[in-house]
Order: structure tokens, then sequence, then C-alpha cells
């Protein structure tokens, strides 16, 4: 927990240095597959994957001024859901870069698209993931959060990826609120 912690504060850091960043940019940084993060078949394990999703989320939310307005205002960003297909493994020892961009709001969530990639190029998973914003306890929409930015338009469309995800993912949130009722 110490050194995920850690990790954290330094890509906030390390984001802070690489300069701003807009909303719509994507943010890119190369990590490598040390053998702490592989499994038994030597590649980057499932679970790790995840870690360098937040650890991408970090660096982008710094450079776009997002983690400013959340620490500053105490805005949690709380997840609702991820998703990740992987294609191609990423044997041990091997760099790749992971690109984090913005995937769009609406009134619920705001969305985030994670690709790893290999020094080729060519990608190796892609991940999805919705935050909720809450603030003071009560959930608040992603506008509120995004507005302290400057001011904002209308959002833009969500794309056939996200909307097709809320749908697959539809069934299991009103299943989870059965069982909490």
């Amino acid at each position: 927990m110490i050194r995920y912690t850690a990790t954290l504060a330094r890509l906030a850091w390390e984001g802070y240095r690489r300069g701003p960043l807009a909303l719509d940019a994507a943010d890119e940084r190369p990590f490598v597959a040390a053998a702490r993060y592989c499994d038994q078949n030597l590649h980057l394990n499932n679970a790790h994957y995840l870690t360098f999703m937040d650890y991408g989320r970090i660096g982008w939310l710094t450079r776009n001024g997002l983690m400013k307005q959340v620490v500053a205002a105490r805005i949690p960003l709380l997840l609702g859901g991820v998703t990740i297909a992987y294609r191609r493994e990423i044997p041990l020892g091997a760099t790749f870069t992971l690109r984090t961009e913005s995937a769009g709001y609406d009134a619920e969530w705001l969305y985030c698209a994670q690709t790893f990639l290999l020094e080729d190029g060519r990608p190796a998973a892609r991940g999805l993931v919705r935050a909720a914003v809450r603030f003071r306890g009560e959930r608040k929409p992603p506008s509120d959060l995004l507005e302290r930015l400057g001011p904002l338009g209308p959002p833009p469309p969500l794309s056939e990826e996200i909307q097709r995800w809320n749908a697959a993912t539809a069934p299991l949130l009103d299943a989870m609120k059965q069982v909490g009722s």
C-alpha cells in the first residue's frame, strides 16, 4: 500500500512537471513490465493492468487540471466501473506506453479510455473507466467538476463504445439495486 501511494504521488508530481494538457488531449506515459508485475507466464499479470490504469489516470488528471480541483474542493471521483479487453501479452521486461484520454461525460459519469501500446505501437489491451463525482456526500453531475476548469458547452455525444458498455452493464447495476433494497 505504501509503494502504491508513493507511486501515485510521484506520478502526480511528474504530471505536474510535464505541464498542462487540454481535457480532450491524451496523456501518454511509458512503463516497464518489471518482474514484480508479471505472473508465472512471464507476462504482465491481469490485475496489474488495473494498477497501471490507476497510475495513468493520476497523471492525466494532474495534467488536465482536474486533480487540483478534486483536491482543493475535496470532490472525490469514485470509480463506478472498469472493463478491459486483452489483445496481446506484454512480456516480462517489455516497455509499453499507456495512453489515457477522455471518453466524454454525461449526467452521471465521467468516462476515460486507456490503451496499452506495445513498443511497435500495436495495442495490447484497452480499458474503459467511469467515475462518479461526489460533493459533500451527494452525487453530482460531472459537469459540476468540469466547469471548475472553465465554461463548458453541451457534452459531446458518447461514443458507440461507451454506449455499448453502458448497455451491457445496466443489468448488473439493476441486480445490485435489487440486492441492496
